[in-house]
């Protein structure tokens, strides 16, 4: 039964209550107001928690036909532009989480080749540190590419806007001549969407300040990845606290 349809039942039945004295208290009008005001309350109150309580709220435990996996990897990438045909990855992050914890988590720098180091932009190795002195040592991305499947394995993939990363995974992959597992993915900006369908602005930072993971997107892979793990647990104890049933939580791919 929904939390909200109880509310409002008791709400009516003690708004009915409140008019029943109308008739049955006989000439007492002193008696009538205390039993009026009294039940009134009660039925205003009702009705309150009533409006206030999720509509897809329910009592007790749900059997949610696409839960939110509780064991998965958190990924994010560091890369020199959104093109994947024509950007280059700098950093892998992941933090593997089992049963709501972080327990293992790895940073993989790329040298990405001289041509690309010389074309880094300027803000992003300000932001992030990632230049030609820090690179340099840092091993191909074909060699990072296979440390970072091996770190993930057939886990879910869990970021935000996961089908960019997907994609940039896929060309790198193919280029190195690397099959990628099936892995599946959650999209935790296409479950804000989804648990929020009022809210207008539904970004990576609306999502962290919603969160209270930080107010911008970390900008190293590893920190970032970090992040996506608190919005994602965030978004996880929302959705069993309320009795949200998502549609398809996993292979929920943002646009």
């Amino acid at each position: 039964m929904k939390k909200r349809t109880l509310w409002y039942v008791l709400a009516l039945i003690f708004a009915l209550t409140a008019l029943w004295g109308f008739g049955s208290i006989g000439e007492s009008v002193s008696y009538f107001v205390w039993w009026f005001v009294c039940w009134g309350v009660l039925a205003l109150i009702f009705f309150t928690i009533g409006a206030r309580t999720n509509p897809d709220a329910r009592f007790g435990k749900q059997t949610n036909a696409a839960e939110l996996p509780d064991n998965y990897t958190a990924i994010d990438l560091v890369t020199t532009g959104d093109d994947p045909n024509l950007a280059s990855i700098l950093e892998f992050g992941a933090v593997r989480v089992r049963d709501g914890q972080q327990v293992d988590k790895v940073s993989l720098l790329v040298n990405p080749g001289a041509a690309v180091m010389d074309d880094i932009p300027d803000d992003l190795a300000a932001s992030t540190g990632l230049d030609e002195k820090t690179l340099a040592d840092q091993p191909a991305v074909d060699v990072a590419l296979h440390k970072f499947l091996d770190f993930v394995g057939d886990d879910t993939l869990v970021a935000p806007n996961v089908g960019k990363e997907q994609t940039f995974l896929e060309i790198n992959a193919q280029r190195a001549g690397v099959r990628l597992p099936m892995n599946s993915t959650v999209d935790p900006l296409a479950i804000d969407h989804e648990i929020f369908p009022s809210d207008s602005a539904h970004t990576e930072e609306d999502l962290l300040r919603r969160a209270g993971a930080g107010k911008q997107p970390a900008a190293r892979a590893l920190a970032n990845a970090e992040q996506t793990v608190k919005c994602y647990e965030w978004l996880s104890d929302y959705v069993a606290e309320h009795g949200i049933q998502l549609k398809e939580p996993v292979d929920l791919v943002g646009d």
